[in-house]
């Protein structure tokens, strides 16, 4: 159980840096859509 626990809890992890990049783009492209003043939909 306790090696389950530590693969979930890197599991756990490397999702929340891949969610806080998918965040880091789509901000970014939603500031360069803005400066090249196209339609942003959210």
């Amino acid at each position: 159980m306790g090696e389950e626990l530590s693969k979930i809890m890197a599991d756990l992890e490397v999702a929340k840096k891949c969610k806080h990049a998918l965040e880091d783009m789509h901000h970014d492209a939603i500031e360069a859509a803005t400066n090249l003043e196209c339609p942003v939909v959210e």
